[in-house]
């Protein structure tokens, strides 16, 4: 009887977002962003859903930036999938300002 109350609980109170500069993203957005990737290596925001742009690189480690809320994560592929990542940036939306050159975008 109360098993289907406990699993609704246990549910709400799991962190599902990551929000500020330093924080590791969460398994959620970790699937969101790797189910997201096409062939091409175009991924989505976890925040948003806007485009995330691939910017710095180093070994199998990059950034990465949303072209719509500004959000900036590290994201670590091993074997072709993503592994980890952490925020570079607490959650958007905000503006890359000059930041924007480091991912293409001018």
């Amino acid at each position: 009887m109360f098993g289907g109350l406990v699993e609704l609980v246990k549910f709400a109170c799991r962190k599902r977002r990551s929000r500020r500069e330093g924080e590791s993203l969460t398994q959620d957005e970790i699937d969101l962003i790797e189910q997201s990737m096409d062939g091409r290596g175009r991924a989505k925001c976890p925040d948003c859903g806007g485009r995330l742009l691939q910017g710095p690189t180093h070994g199998d480690d990059f950034n990465a930036a949303c072209d719509r809320c500004g959000s900036e994560f590290n994201l670590m592929l091993a074997f072709g999938e993503l592994m980890l990542g952490q925020r570079i940036s607490d959650r958007g939306p905000r503006k890359l300002g000059e930041r924007a050159c480091l991912y293409g975008k001018r």
